[in-house]
């Protein structure tokens, strides 16, 4: 996933599950391509679906000396 809001409020980037989660599913996302952790810091810091859930949505802020890069997401535990 590609990142570019510079000094801003991304827009709202949610994230969809083909199927409800079964079990609490935690999802970690960080910067990539270059890491930045200490210019661009994430709302909420990490997604949770409770059982059930198929949607959640997340922002990022970005502060001076950022740049256009990636975004990485990744599972904590899997998900059956």
């Amino acid at each position: 996933m590609t990142r570019t809001a510079l000094l801003a409020e991304s827009l709202p980037i949610t994230i969809t599950l083909s199927s409800p989660a079964s079990q609490t599913l935690h999802l970690d996302y960080v910067t990539a391509s270059p890491s930045q952790p200490s210019v661009i810091t994430f709302d909420p810091p990490f997604l949770e679906f409770p059982p059930g859930t198929t949607q959640l949505t997340f922002v990022y802020r970005t502060k001076t000396g950022a740049v256009s890069g990636s975004l990485a997401l990744s599972l904590v535990a899997p998900y059956e």
